[in-house]
């Protein structure tokens, strides 16, 4: 996976007020006299310009102050509810059915004893490499979610993100367990176990997105976890929370009605957690984009 530059983002380039009119907000910026001007003064009396584009005082050519490119969410509420009606777009309902299939077939293998340790790997690593990518996209604020990825090795297709993951996971929740195997059963050993687990499931989900992002698992370190952090705590806390509750939701239909409902139970549960999972990527890449500039990785 290769480090992804910074997305395009919509946004004024410069912090300019209008010639005319000084405290609008200038949108446009001839390149011959160097005046600013807003979206009013640059529309009336168009007519008699050689172009829209043309400078009102000298005609020269005016440059747009704004970059096009994805909207950037206005608010954490239009980030939470665009990241959760973001799988029900465009081809994403099929794209999450085909995912259910593909898991499902690998869920039949891995019922043989010789196919077991292949068919859990291959499906904890395509679908980390799928979160990748969801990552990957979201972070750039397509509206869209991706494709599936394509099968080139199995090593750069599947095993590197399935190490990646391993990574990250033994990071954030082996101290936890460390702990616990020192200190024993003891009230400080648990005291100890509940507090870094917690500190572990709060680091975990930057440290994703970072790994993600860098397309190194030195993006799990500190010091590209911690700044990310602090660029937006609270948004990234409410994320968090979030990511607990919808976990949480997984976790019961795999639990209760998966089992209980034969086959179709299993069709369910498989495609609510491909649907949450998709949500949960899609709200941590959106944390990005809207806060990409706090954010000092690849500055």
């Amino acid at each position: 996976m290769s480090t992804v530059a910074a997305p395009l983002r919509s946004r004024t380039t410069q912090q300019s007020f209008c010639h005319a009119h000084a405290r609008v907000a200038a949108k446009w910026r001839c390149s011959e006299c160097g005046k600013a001007f807003c979206e009013p003064c640059m529309t009336s009396a168009a007519a008699d310009r050689a172009a829209k584009d043309s400078c009102p005082i000298c005609c020269g050519f005016c440059r747009s102050l704004v970059q096009s490119g994805p909207k950037i969410p206005a608010s954490f509420g239009e980030i939470v509810c665009g990241s959760f009606a973001y799988p029900l777009g465009g081809s994403g309902i099929a794209l999450l059915i085909g995912g259910v299939i593909f898991f499902a077939v690998l869920r039949v293998l891995a019922l043989s004893p010789f196919l077991f340790v292949f068919a859990m790997v291959t499906g904890a690593g395509y679908f980390v490499s799928y979160c990748f990518k969801v990552l990957n996209s979201s972070s750039g604020g397509e509206a869209n979610m991706p494709d599936w990825p394509e099968f080139a090795t199995f090593y750069d297709s599947i095993f590197l993100s399935f190490l990646q993951f391993m990574f990250i996971a033994a990071l954030c929740f082996g101290p936890a367990g460390v702990a616990l195997g020192v200190l024993g059963s003891t009230p400080l050993g648990i005291a100890a176990c509940a507090l870094l687990g917690l500190a572990g499931a709060i680091y975990f989900p930057m440290a994703l997105l970072s790994v993600a992002l860098h397309g190194s698992i030195l993006g799990a370190w500190p010091d590209a976890v911690l700044p990310g952090v602090a660029a937006a705590p609270a948004p990234y806390i409410g994320i968090c929370g979030i990511l607990g509750a919808t976990l949480c939701v997984s976790w019961t239909f795999l639990a209760v009605i998966d089992p209980r409902v034969p086959y179709v139970g299993a069709a369910i549960s498989g495609f609510a957690s491909l649907y949450l999972m998709t949500v949960q990527m899609r709200l941590l890449g959106m944390l990005y984009f809207k806060y990409e500039e706090r954010i000092p990785w690849f500055k």
